[in-house]
């Protein structure tokens, strides 16, 4: 009895705890290199993903936005600030995607005016890495000097994506991770590769924390065990930690009244937590029956021969099949909001699901078998050049193949989900008052495209709702909102054959990408700055 009191107890602080840690973090992901240090393509995906993924864990987001392709200086400035906020919390996290390099057994982050001089022997350019590169030492004495020793921090990078000096002959290979000398009490710095090893730039690393940081109850070690675990099975990578943390960390501590299996025993007094029991065996389904094997996910895989023990399916060795044309979806909490411009109406909008980025190119290419973009090309980019009747085509295959009932938006729901549904802060611009940290339009462009999610998201983690490609909505074209619905639906009351779309793109002005504006184009059309967004019912 004693023991059962104690550990509820235990969960009990717990809980209390983690309400109370006070937690920040610093997100960074370098893409755009030189030429001869080598492009990256999925470094600030990975960082707009962990940023949203560590806001779900209670982490404030340093700046309320990622640094991202920034210079040494900017990197410097960044932390150094980051250090001295830090300091007034009680987790610090940093976390850190693009090139890296070690010269000596030192670790550097690369940032992105980082020039290699291929006229120069590999040596010659390493000797000016500590001028020209950030390490992870300078970084860990920046937070320690900040004060506050009794803090933890937690450094995770996801480096060596390529190699910078791919084209140059050297005795070392630069393609490696080695863990410093040193870590400082109160530290854990992960890597996501051993001495010897590349990183691949497919992001293994990455979307195995994505797939494990959310799952509840677990401690920081067991997360990134689970992460070596499925990483090391993409072959050529073994991530690795060197861990002085002296506290307790989980990124979502269980809870007390968690029940996994249903029998209304908690699991923090249920000897049997993943199988119907009763009260007085403590919630095992007789008295003296021993424990089952683990189960977390509950797909009847014991986590012990589970290849995905977070991820529920009942086939594939655990593991659910990942579909080519899986899209991530954000719930919008439905409200209501006034809509429009100079000219506002009331609408109540029920809940839905919105894409979290506009349909890509390779989402597209997979139901229809054909890419008609002529912007940029790329699995990444938004798909465009495809008509409303296009979009219509793509939805209807799409739901056949999935079982499922997306649509494009109506325009209600495109404008609320677009304004932060309810957690608004009233921006002009989808996530901004600024409009070049939310959208890529023809005034930070190279004229062209860029991959979904470069930018920073709004209030509700939706990205690229203002610019990129413009957007198709259900709606007819009206030129103004008399007569419009107030609950949200669609407006097509067959007052015309256009079709609203709306967002603005990379080929409009700032005032195009204003939340509130409109526009409008033929069913037939087809133009190189248009594309779509699906929403489901919920």
């Amino acid at each position: 009895m004693m023991q059962k009191i104690f550990t509820i107890l235990l969960f009990f602080i717990a809980t209390i705890l983690y309400a109370q840690e006070k937690r920040i973090a610093i997100v960074i992901g370098n893409s755009n290199y030189s030429a001869n240090t080598g492009y990256l393509p999925n470094p600030v995906n990975d960082a707009n993903k962990i940023a949203s993924a560590l806001k779900e864990c209670k982490f404030e987001l340093f700046d309320n936005k990622i640094v991202q392709n920034a210079s040494k200086k900017a990197m410097r400035d960044a932390l150094t600030r980051f250090a001295q906020t830090a300091k007034n919390y009680d987790i610090g996290l940093i976390f850190y995607a693009g090139h890296g390099i070690n010269v000596k057994g030192i670790n550097y982050l690369v940032p992105t005016d980082f020039e290699v001089n291929s006229s120069l022997p590999a040596e010659l350019n390493e000797a000016n890495a500590p001028d020209d590169c950030i390490s992870i030492d300078w970084i860990q004495n920046v937070l320690r000097t900040a004060g506050e020793y009794n803090k933890s921090y937690i450094i995770i990078t996801d480096a060596c994506r390529n190699n910078p000096y791919r084209s140059l002959k050297r005795d070392i290979n630069p393609d490696t991770w080695v863990k410093p000398e040193r870590v400082p009490s109160g530290f854990v710095t992960c890597f996501s590769a051993s001495q010897g090893q590349k990183a691949n730039d497919e992001s293994p690393y990455t979307k195995a924390l994505l797939n494990h940081i959310r799952t509840r109850g677990i401690s920081i070690e067991t997360l990134f065990k689970r992460v070596r675990v499925e990483v090391s099975k993409s072959g050529g990578q073994n991530p690795e930690e060197s861990n002085m943390l002296t506290n307790d960390f989980y990124f979502v501590p269980a809870e007390n009244n968690d029940d996994t299996d249903g029998d209304g025993i908690p699991n923090s007094i249920d000897d049997c937590p993943y199988v119907k029991g009763i009260k007085k065996c403590y919630g095992c389904p007789s008295c003296g029956t021993p424990p089952p094997p683990k189960d977390t996910d509950g797909d009847g895989f014991p986590d012990s021969s589970d290849s995905c023990p977070t991820e529920y399916s009942t086939t594939n060795n655990g593991c659910p099949v990942k579909e080519k044309n899986d899209i991530e979806m954000v719930l919008v909490k439905g409200g209501t909001f006034q809509m429009g411009d100079s000219e506002k109406h009331s609408v109540t909008v029920s809940d839905f699901y919105i894409g979290k980025y506009e349909v890509t190119q390779k989402q597209y290419q997979a139901i229809m078998n054909e890419n008609p973009s002529k912007s940029n090309v790329g699995d990444d980019y938004p798909v465009e050049t495809v008509s409303y009747n296009g979009a219509i085509a793509f939805i209807t295959k799409l739901n056949a193949k999935t079982g499922k009932k997306y649509s494009l938006p109506t325009e209600a729901q495109w404008e609320y989900a677009a304004r932060g549904g309810n957690k608004s802060n009233g921006y002009e611009f989808s996530g901004s008052n600024t409009i070049g940290d939310v959208a890529q339009y023809d005034g930070n462009n190279n004229k062209s495209t860029s991959t979904v999610g470069s930018k920073n998201a709004n209030e509700l983690d939706i990205f690229d709702m203002s610019g990129n490609v413009w957007e198709w909505c259900q709606d007819t074209w009206h030129s103004n909102y008399s007569g419009a619905p107030s609950d949200g639906s669609a407006w097509t009351d067959g007052s015309g054959s256009s079709r609203v779309y709306r967002g603005g793109s990379w080929f409009y002005d700032a005032a195009g990408c204003r939340v509130a504006f409109r526009y409008s184009g033929t069913p037939e059309g087809r133009y190189f700055h248009l594309g779509f967004r699906l929403v489901l019912p919920r």
